[in-house]
């Protein structure tokens, strides 16, 4: 694809438009300063730091559910670009670990545009698709990256916190989850293919929260060299934590 940053912003400042689905739980200033801060990071994408990735082997899961998911796309500019992109996506499963089932790691996978291992190299901004099969439930994570979900087809719902109740997001609708904001991802019977961008903050880390005899306890997650996600340590969930992570 010729001018894929160029495009990329385009389509995605267009599709963040509208007011998120899933507020960010901040004030409207603080709300749209952060969609304007993911905007800005893919206005400084560029094709002059573009490289060739190789596609490599398709996840089950991309078998399975791809085609129907690319059918599926609601019409827009951004779906035009994915569907023109798709031949040259490098599809992966995002985490890999004996602690979790086999059916939650081959129901995670994604292809890279921006980053580190995307196309269009960057290091401030991470961008690239994000695959949910059906009946798959990303556990309550957090981050220090600022994340934007826009649902291209199917759809997601995504929780701010332990005790909140979900908000559906549809396609054609998007959520934005703060740095820190511990969040969970769960799909209903169908699929759910996404675009996302990670900006600010881009440490290798993202830390799963669970609950175990009663005690909270949180894992830390880190890439390794091929861009999956490995256990690293756990430790105990301190109230210092909690306190900064919009759980309340």
């Amino acid at each position: 694809m010729q001018d894929l940053a160029k495009k990329l912003h385009a389509a995605f400042a267009e599709a963040v438009a509208r007011p998120a689905t899933h507020p960010s739980g901040k004030n409207q200033d603080d709300h749209n300063a952060m969609v304007k801060q993911c905007v800005d990071g893919l206005a400084r994408l560029s094709d002059d730091h573009r490289r060739h990735v190789d596609i490599g082997a398709a996840p089950d899961a991309l078998t399975r559910y791809g085609a129907a998911l690319l059918d599926q796309m609601i019409d827009s500019d951004l779906a035009h670009l994915v569907a023109d992109l798709w031949p040259e996506l490098h599809w992966y499963e995002i985490f890999s670990d004996p602690s979790i089932s086999e059916a939650l790691s081959r129901g995670l996978i994604t292809a890279p545009i921006s980053g580190t291992r995307g196309q269009l190299v960057s290091g401030e901004l991470l961008s690239g698709l994000f695959l949910l099969a059906p009946h798959t439930h990303y556990p309550l994570h957090q981050h220090p990256a600022l994340e934007i979900y826009y649902v291209l087809s199917g759809e997601v719902g995504i929780c701010h916190g332990r005790n909140k109740s979900p908000m559906q997001i549809k396609a054609g609708d998007y959520s934005l989850t703060p740095p820190n904001q511990v969040h969970s991802l769960t799909t209903g019977d169908s699929p759910c293919l996404i675009i996302f961008t990670w900006t600010g903050d881009l440490a290798n880390e993202n830390w799963w929260w669970d609950e175990q005899d009663g005690i909270w306890m949180r894992t830390c997650w880190q890439r390794d060299a091929k861009g999956t996600w490995k256990v690293a340590r756990k430790e105990h969930l301190g109230d210092d934590v909690i306190a900064h992570s919009g759980d309340a």
